[in-house]
């Protein structure tokens, strides 16, 4: 998410690694976006030196996003890791704690892509986002990409298999035998009390037809990942989940999420029916 915005915060502070010349002349030229010829001409050069400097300029800079900041640098490359090759470091963070960055298992032509912080996992099956394509039906999605922050927009844009809707109609089908699917609220932990602590609450969705798990999520995972709540994240790059808590919205029991960036004071609230997880409400505040 924000991924333009924090490439250009990266190179903003390799940039204040360089020599003043070196540096105003990749400003020049990529900033102000001057010609050869422009740059020639103040510099009293020809374009030929000129293009020598720059060669050298963006070389110099490349060796110190890698030598100053190499796991920045690393993941904006795009990535090449063999498929059995298993987790690696994102640039990602956290959209639940906002402290680490996300660890991603990216293996396009299987068809797996999942996202786990080594924060927030209460165990190592536990993950932040987790998409199989043999389990969606949406073959190759995968194929093209060559990054996590490319497989997470990519997987998201087909139609996930469950995101909190208005309407039970809403839901998606199955993608086995396209019967309807419900959810169901159970506690994670078994020895809390689910009733009271809607973070302890897993919201699991099973086919009715052939009783099919397709998907399980949290109250947190749903704020995160519903279509406001990715905004969210794309806008701000880094934020955290700030609260779960019962509430009641009008004459229903709910759950309200509250979503916070980290580098501003504004949040997205979203609001769930605490028995169906149906999204009844989505509130920001700058």
């Amino acid at each position: 998410m924000s991924e333009q915005r924090e490439l250009r915060v990266l190179i903003d502070r390799a940039m204040d690694h360089l020599p003043e010349p070196s540096r105003r002349l990749l400003a020049e030229r990529y900033e102000l976006d001057l010609t050869m010829a422009e740059l020639a001409q103040c510099r009293d050069i020809s374009p030929a030196t000129v293009a020598v400097q720059l060669q050298r300029a963006r070389a110099r800079l490349r060796t110190i996003l890698l030598e100053s900041f190499p796991d920045e640098a690393a993941s904006f490359t795009p990535d090449r890791r063999p498929a059995s090759e298993d987790w690696h470091r994102t640039r990602l963070w956290c959209p639940i704690c906002g402290v680490e960055r996300l660890r991603a298992r990216l293996k396009p032509h299987a068809g797996d892509f999942t996202l786990q912080c080594p924060r927030c996992a209460i165990n190592p099956a536990t993950y932040v986002y987790d998409w199989r394509e043999r389990e969606t039906g949406d073959d190759g999605v995968l194929k093209p990409v060559r990054s996590a922050p490319q497989a997470l927009d990519r997987t998201l844009a087909t139609g996930p298999r469950y995101l909190a809707v208005e309407r039970p109609e809403q839901r998606p089908r199955c993608p086995h035998c396209v019967g309807e699917t419900f959810p169901k609220l159970v506690p994670i932990w078994q020895d809390r009390d689910a009733d009271d602590d809607p973070t302890n609450i897993s919201i699991e969705v099973w086919c009715e037809r052939c009783g099919y798990l397709s998907a399980s999520a949290t109250f947190g995972g749903l704020a995160v990942f519903s279509e406001a709540g990715r905004a969210f994240w794309r806008r701000h790059g880094r934020i955290l989940v700030r609260t779960v808590q019962r509430t009641t919205f009008g004459e229903s029991d709910a759950v309200a999420v509250t979503l916070a960036s980290i580098s501003t004071s504004e949040t997205l609230t979203s609001v769930f029916s605490a028995d169906q997880a149906l999204r009844l409400h989505v509130d920001s505040i700058a």
